[in-house]
């Protein structure tokens, strides 16, 4: 099997797994608020309904993705473009196969909650569409990556396959986690307090997909330019912390409203780690010489060697960075257990 094909299987085959596992675990929390709440049942087949829904979307991008890649790859058998296929093919799937069992994880407890506070049904809703767009993410890139690469009759060599598909996929994996659990804590805490404050970290979480989508964008025009699985590994990080601070953060903007300023500022502190990988990919994209940026300190000497402009950005960025370490290290989020759910 060529590299292609192989891209065109991940592509079509990675949904459908995600989306079986996805559906089952949705189940577990469906059947769940079926026997605690067994007059809501009205109110659990929207869930229900929302959910297997979303999940289908997901395999739809996959079959999507691989239909145009397989018509790409025949309409022009001559011109060989199989690791670009096989790069693209493996940033959809397995962002889609993440999102169809995000959305099993989170609807499972999002029912369950549900089935007790039906105020609760547009912000699943709303948390359930953040989750969804970044398989979207996903598509645009293998869509935009296969069509330049057949426009220009370029294709990727094996080295850079992967590291292609790294950056897009760290940040979509990073924001699906943070949206996930975040979106877990917003539906425990609203059983029993429902406000709008709460969905701010799914907005974070929700940023970081688009640094991933703007560093992919730059890495379309091919051949690659560079590596930016670097940037990749930032933007986990920053959403680790966002997942971090904003689980606790929820929990404790339900019990006292005096600790959403601090959650936004722990929030805002944790996004610049993202903001660090995105301006390291624009500085890497808009210079010759990409191997001398490749960390945050070797950023900063870059920056202070290339001019004015890049010596702002850096000392920015580099101040943001710190500002974040030290906010993890010294803000102590007060101790929280989640609310217990009436029954």
């Amino acid at each position: 099997m060529d590299a292609g094909s192989k891209g065109i299987l991940c592509s079509a085959a990675l949904p459908f797994l995600g989306a079986l596992v996805g559906a089952k675990q949705f189940s577990l929390g469906y059947t769940k608020a079926k026997e605690d709440c067994p007059d809501a049942k009205a109110q659990q087949i929207k869930y229900a309904f929302v959910t297997y829904a979303m999940i289908g979307v997901c395999v739809l991008y996959g079959c999507l993705a691989g239909f145009v890649m397989r018509s790409s790859l025949q309409k022009d058998p001559s011109v060989i473009r199989g690791n670009v296929c096989l790069s693209a093919g493996v940033l959809n799937g397995v962002t889609c196969f993440a999102v169809a069992i995000g959305l099993g994880m989170f609807g499972s407890a999002a029912v369950e909650c549900g089935s007790r506070q039906p105020r609760l049904f547009v912000a699943f809703v709303l948390i359930s569409i953040y989750i969804e767009a970044f398989a979207l993410y996903a598509l645009i890139i293998t869509l935009t990556a296969n069509g330049a690469a057949e426009y220009m009759h370029a294709n990727l060599s094996e080295g850079l396959a992967l590291p292609f598909a790294s950056v897009d996929m760290l940040a979509n994996l990073g924001g699906l986690l943070g949206t996930v659990f975040c979106g877990r804590a917003i539906m425990e805490v609203g059983v029993e307090r429902s406000s709008i404050k709460p969905l701010v970290p799914v907005v974070f979480n929700g940023v970081t997909g688009i640094y991933g989508l703007i560093s992919a964008i730059l890495d379309i025009t091919l051949p690659v330019q560079g590596d930016d699985s670097v940037a990749g590994l930032l933007y986990v990080l920053s959403s680790v912390c966002l997942t971090y601070y904003g689980c606790r953060g929820v929990r404790a903007t339900a019990s006292d409203d005096g600790a959403f300023v601090a959650m936004i500022l722990r929030l805002i502190a944790s996004q610049s780690v993202g903001l660090l990988g995105l301006i390291l990919s624009l500085l890497t994209h808009s210079t010759k010489d990409l191997q001398t940026v490749t960390t945050p300190l070797a950023l900063v000497s870059f920056s202070i060697y290339h001019g004015p402009v890049y010596t702002i950005s850096a000392f920015l960025v580099s101040s943001l960075f710190v500002l974040a370490l030290l906010l993890s290290f010294r803000m102590r989020p007060p101790g929280l257990e989640a609310p217990l759910l009436a029954a």
